[in-house]
C-alpha cells in the first residue's frame, strides 16, 4: 500500500488546498505519525493516549524543514 502522507496548516489553509507534509521537518512528522497511530490503537475509558502529549500547539515555522 503505497499512500501519499499530508499534512495541512489549517490555521493558514483552510480548505487543505496546500500539502505541507514534504516541507515539514520529518523529526516533528515522524512524532505526528506516532500520534496518530497511537490515538487509532486506543480504546476505552483508560485510553489517555491526548493526555499524554505536550501541551500548547506547535508552531508553523517549526515544522518546516531548515
Amino acid at each position: 500500500m503505497n499512500q501519499e502522507i499530508e499534512l495541512y496548516d489549517l490555521v493558514n489553509d483552510p480548505y487543505e488546498m496546500n500539502n505541507v507534509a514534504r516541507s515539514t521537518n520529518p523529526v516533528i512528522l515522524g512524532q505526528l505519525h506516532a500520534q496518530l497511530d497511537a490515538m487509532k490503537h486506543c480504546t476505552g475509558a483508560s485510553c489517555r493516549v491526548a493526555d499524554s502529549m505536550p501541551n500548547g500547539a506547535i508552531s508553523a515555522p517549526a515544522l518546516l524543514v531548515q
